[in-house]
């Protein structure tokens, strides 16, 4: 199979020469599209809302993106909340100095920001540790806008997560799509799941 023009699920990299694929683009004349196959925005306040979830009533807060924080202070200033100057902020990096830290912590109670989907090791791991928490979803993954994509113009797609795969399925189908490339094991269970080889 020749590959000369390749679309990747991802935003354009700030510097195209510090992206991996610019290398292979050079070595081996191929195209590279960037286009994100996703986007994570905030919940609206009513979703918040509906999960019953009080602010005031935690010491602290588990961010887990960026998204997350923006969405957290958004919902605040939206509903006329004051969070105090004691409140504590813990944002995931790096997941083992996170738990050290949220360890450090460990009588606060605890808000846990999520996106959704998210992996469900954290509130797993904070449930085993009998830490009190309470787990909110303050952002969504939503499928990008992909309108004006037409696969025909791609010999292959580099698809990065299961959300990438799902949003594939849902605008192009499974038949007709140029050859799949993916990266991590829950890419590869969702792309074979949903008939992609």
């Amino acid at each position: 199979m020749k590959v000369k023009s390749v679309l990747v699920s991802q935003p354009r990299p700030a510097v195209i020469e510090k992206s991996p694929f610019y290398e292979l683009s050079q070595k081996h004349h191929v195209e590279i599209a960037y286009r994100p196959f996703i986007r994570v925005e905030g919940v609206s306040l009513k979703e918040f809302r509906a999960q019953r979830v009080e602010i005031l009533t935690h010491t602290a807060v588990i961010f887990t993106s960026r998204t997350t924080v923006d969405s957290f202070f958004h919902i605040c200033e939206e509903a006329r909340i004051t969070v105090p100057e004691t409140m504590k902020y813990i944002c995931q990096t790096e997941a083992v100095a996170l738990f050290e830290l949220i360890i450090k912590h460990k009588e606060e109670k605890f808000l846990l920001a999520l996106s959704e989907p998210h992996k469900p090791e954290l509130p797993e791991t904070l449930a085993k540790l009998k830490l009190s928490f309470d787990p909110v979803i303050l952002a969504r993954t939503v499928a990008g806008d992909l309108d004006d994509v037409k696969m025909a113009d791609y010999d292959l797609l580099a698809l990065y997560s299961p959300s990438d795969v799902k949003t594939l399925i849902e605008k192009f189908g499974t038949d007709g799509l140029p050859a799949v490339a993916v990266f991590g094991e829950g890419t590869l269970r969702a792309a074979l799941g949903a008939g992609i080889t």
